[in-house]
């Protein structure tokens, strides 16, 4: 049914509640068995600036805001993917977001709604290609909704998508300290990618203090095997050699204690 913003319609688009209502178009929408993923979709044959909101309730006093867009990438036209339940009453509203409103005007529009597709990575995929743990990475493409885990070679990251806009399109990830070279593969309930291009993972700086007993702590920000703990006397290629005392990793962070060693001696961390 259509409205011209009934007295208790709410401003629309989840995180911002400054926008009016202008002249809505409402839809009800009954999520058939078994649910899932669906994406609702403006973003082909809009002819105008729109915003889209879903909402759960049966009164317009008692909605419940469930998912919403004002513009999909640099797109003007809308779209939303969420997670439906089987039998659910939505109330999809479709609206137009400028104030020049012309009730004699044509606002042409074509809403679609589909299962919403598994992510998948687009142009470079991820930005930067290269970087030690704890570096932030992000990762371009698209249904970037839901997304559940992101893993770099295996290893679980922390992540954030987007805000805003861009909520589908992007993700930004941390290198975890357990992390090796390798593909990303972004998780969702909807489907996996994994990057076609290997994500290198570098060597973190070293740190080394002294201890209030005599020798040093050498400590580094990763967990991961792939990195192994040189020393040398004289900087020259061929006197590198692997320190084997016993390594202690908590917290994302590999430590080892040594005995303070007599005349020069220069540590590095090397990757397998």
């Amino acid at each position: 049914m259509t409205s011209s913003w009934p007295l208790d319609e709410p401003p629309h688009v989840l995180g911002d509640w400054g926008k009016v209502p202008r002249s809505s178009v409402w839809y009800r929408w009954i999520a058939a068995e078994p649910g899932g993923w669906f994406t609702f979709d403006l973003t082909s044959g809009s002819t105008f600036d729109s915003l889209l909101a879903v909402y759960t309730g049966d009164r317009l006093d008692r909605l419940v805001p469930v998912a919403g867009s004002d513009n999909y990438g640099s797109r003007q036209s809308s779209r939303v993917s969420f997670q439906v339940l089987a039998g659910t009453n939505y109330s999809v509203v479709v609206d137009k977001t400028s104030d020049n409103f012309d009730p004699n005007a044509a606002y042409n529009f074509k809403l679609t709604w589909y299962p919403t597709p598994p992510p998948g990575f687009t142009g470079s995929q991820f930005s930067p290609a290269s970087g030690i743990p704890g570096a932030k990475v992000t990762l371009t493409g698209t249904n970037f909704t839901g997304a559940t885990s992101v893993l770099f070679n295996g290893a679980s990251a922390s992540f954030t998508n987007a805000v805003g806009n861009n909520l589908d399109l992007r993700v930004t990830a941390v290198v975890p300290p357990d992390a090796t070279s390798g593909p990303i593969t972004i998780v969702t309930p909807h489907g996996n990618v994994t990057s076609t291009t290997l994500f290198q993972v570098l060597s973190p700086r070293l740190s080394i203090t002294l201890r209030t007993t005599n020798g040093i702590e050498i400590a580094w920000p990763a967990t991961s095997s792939v990195f192994v703990l040189e020393s040398s006397q004289d900087l020259s290629a061929g006197s590198w050699s692997s320190v084997t005392e016993p390594l202690l990793m908590t917290n994302g962070v590999t430590r080892l204690g040594l005995a303070m060693p007599a005349g020069n001696r220069f540590y590095r961390l090397k990757t397998q």
